[in-house]
């Protein structure tokens, strides 16, 4: 995102919809912009590549946090 620090974006959008639960696809990235994303309030973070079964796992996890009981 030209011009815009992802992390800074990660926390001006958990500031307005608290709620919203964001995760966090990148290229650039590592063990410890993983933890900071965390740390932030990112509820889940892939880095590219990422493997199919990983992004399968998240999004099964994301439905199962959405779907009321």
């Amino acid at each position: 995102m030209p011009g815009v620090d992802g992390l800074d974006f990660l926390v001006f959008l958990h500031g307005r919809f608290p709620t919203v639960p964001v995760r966090i696809i990148t290229a650039f990235g590592g063990h410890a912009t993983e933890q900071e994303a965390l740390a932030r309030g990112a509820a889940t973070y892939l880095e590219k590549p990422f493997r199919l079964d990983d992004l399968v796992i998240v999004l099964r996890r994301l439905l199962r946090e959405s779907t009321p009981p």
